[in-house]
């Protein structure tokens, strides 16, 4: 088969027949001997592959069809990560605004504040509905059932919530040689108000083998017992669109009985804040809260302007006026007078 875009024009480096992408020595490789070039894309490959089944003008069409279909996905890749890389940008300038506005005004504050920029959570509370609370309890029957199948939790699946166990037993002894580090980030937390908590839907990320703990932290409860213990936390009002426990004062779920996923879980903001500060040390800190709910992707479609600004001094939580995040987000944002 004729190879016209095997290689790149004036430079001589081998280049994938399909998407045109410049291919590594080692690709080019794996390749030699061979009378077609292509790189390690699976889409890539599949449509080379079926060369042996087509006629040559089917598969000419074919390539031509998938070449042109892929560079105008790359460029709207490329276009997606300008506006991400622009609204990042833009973000970053906001937030330092914010900064320097509270340093211009406060010329005693340490210069070295640190900034913490965390999501927001839902703030429509609605009336819980018999249909969730019924999905939510036979979720709990359903669970609670395979987890009296098991002699011990070692039998069951190694899954998500396994896992969640043992981080969760490393955050409890890193948190018990620093215990401010549990108080500064317990604070954070409250200021989101269950950002991280829209994906709980009706399951709250209970699972067997979170029953199957239970049960042998308990060994005196029934089966009907500890369904008993989670139907009576059930509340009457939701944060719409978020877990079923999530209320407009927090879980309805006391920590010893939510799942270890959602209590070994901190955002990505935070997490970043525990590994900058791994003792917890009090400081000075910016708290930046933005529209958005708990994710760690920027969209650019979404609105995610700043809604608060919260200052900390010494574990102390101190509101700041709405301007602070006012002149920030105004498009005059560097010639803003703070």
């Amino acid at each position: 088969m004729n190879n016209p875009t095997s290689t790149s024009p004036g430079r001589g480096h081998p280049t994938c027949e399909v998407c045109g992408q410049a291919l590594s020595h080692a690709q080019a490789m794996k390749l030699k001997g061979k009378d077609y070039s292509v790189c390690d894309a699976f889409d890539c490959n599949r449509l080379i592959n079926q060369r042996a089944l087509m006629a040559p003008a089917q598969f000419r069409w074919q390539l031509d069809f998938q070449r042109n279909l892929l560079q105008q996905r790359r460029r709207q890749q490329a276009e997606e990560k300008q506006r991400i890389d622009a609204l990042s940008a833009l973000h970053k300038q906001q937030e330092q605004a914010v900064l320097q506005r509270l340093l211009t005004r406060h010329a005693h504050l340490d210069a070295g504040v640190q900034t913490v920029v965390i999501p927001r959570g839902l703030a429509t509370v609605t009336p819980l509905s018999e249909s969730r609370i019924e999905n939510y309890l036979q979720h709990l029957r359903a669970i609670i059932a395979e987890a009296a199948s098991y002699a011990s939790i070692e039998e069951v699946v190694h899954d998500q919530h396994y896992a969640a166990r043992h981080k969760l037993a490393e955050l409890d002894a890193r948190f018990a040689d620093h215990p401010e580090l549990r108080n500064i980030s317990d604070q954070l937390c409250t200021l989101c108000k269950g950002g991280c908590c829209i994906s709980g839907k009706d399951h709250a990320y209970l699972s067997a083998f979170s029953m199957r703990q239970q049960m042998e932290q308990n060994p005196g409860w029934s089966q009907d017992d500890l369904l008993e213990r989670y139907r009576r936390l059930i509340s009457a009002q939701t944060m719409e669109g978020s877990c079923i426990n999530h209320t407009p004062d927090g879980c309805a779920l006391p920590r010893e009985l939510r799942s270890n996923i959602c209590n070994a879980f901190y955002c990505d903001a935070l997490k970043t804040y525990q590994k900058a500060n791994p003792q917890g040390q009090p400081q000075d800190m910016l708290v930046i809260q933005r529209a958005a709910a708990c994710s760690s992707a920027i969209n650019p479609d979404l609105d995610n302007a700043i809604t608060r600004v919260v200052y900390m001094q010494q574990n102390a939580l101190c509101e700041l006026p709405d301007s602070f995040a006012q002149g920030a987000t105004d498009e005059n944002t560097e010639t803003a007078d703070p």
